[in-house]
C-alpha cells in the first residue's frame, strides 16, 4: 500500500506527491521511489504432454516445479460413501447381496414413493425427465420379475431344454 511520499524537503515540508506503490519507505519518483519487483502472479504448468506440448493451465501457488491441479497429483475423488457430494435414498445401488424378492419389493415401495411428485411438477422438461426416470425403473421391474420367473420355473425344464442343445454340440465338436 502506498501514501504521500514520506521525503522531507530541503525547506522542511513534506512531499505533497503520491509514493509509488511498493516503495518502502513511500518515496515518490522524483525523490527516488522505485517499486519493489511483483512475485509473478500466473506461472504456467511445466508439465509437457506426450505429444510435446506444454500443458497450458495455470500452476497451483506453491508447485515445484510448477504444475496445475491435474498434474500436481491433487485431482483425488474418493468414491461411494467417502465422496462429499454422496446422496443416498431413492437412486442408492441396492446391496447385491438381497435376494431377487427384496430387489424387487424396494423398486416398486421406491415407484409408489416417486409418483406423488408428478403432481407438482409444472415445467414441462422437468415432467419429461422424471418420467422417463420412472419408466426407466418400470423397465428395470419388469427384467427383475422376469429373471424371477425364469428361476422360479421348474429346473426340470431348464435341463430338459439343455440336453438337447449339448447333444447338438457334442455332435459338432466330434464331427471336426
Amino acid at each position: 500500500m502506498s501514501g504521500k511520499c514520506s521525503y522531507i524537503l530541503p525547506s522542511g515540508a513534506p512531499c505533497k506527491n503520491w509514493g509509488v506503490v511498493g516503495s518502502d519507505p513511500p518515496r515518490c519518483r522524483h525523490h527516488g521511489g522505485q517499486a519493489q519487483p511483483r512475485a509473478p502472479q500466473h506461472i504456467p504448468c511445466s508439465h509437457i504432454h506426450a505429444n510435446g506440448e506444454p500443458c497450458g493451465q495455470w500452476a497451483v501457488v506453491g508447485t515445484e516445479p510448477p504444475l496445475c491441479v491435474a498434474h500436481a497429483g491433487l485431482t483425488y475423488v474418493p468414491k461411494g460413501r467417502d465422496h462429499g457430494m454422496w446422496r443416498h435414498g431413492f437412486y442408492e445401488q441396492a446391496d447385491p447381496a438381497t435376494s431377487l424378492e427384496e430387489r424387487i419389493d424396494n423398486l416398486f415401495k421406491r415407484l409408489a414413493q416417486a409418483d406423488w411428485i408428478f403432481d407438482y411438477i409444472v415445467d414441462p422438461h422437468e415432467f419429461l425427465y422424471l418420467l422417463s426416470l420412472h419408466f426407466k425403473n418400470a423397465r428395470i421391474i419388469g427384467q427383475l420379475l422376469r429373471d424371477q420367473q425364469v428361476l422360479d420355473s421348474d429346473k426340470d425344464d431348464l435341463l430338459s431344454a439343455l440336453g438337447p442343445a449339448l447333444d447338438l454340440i457334442e455332435a459338432e465338436l466330434q464331427n471336426k
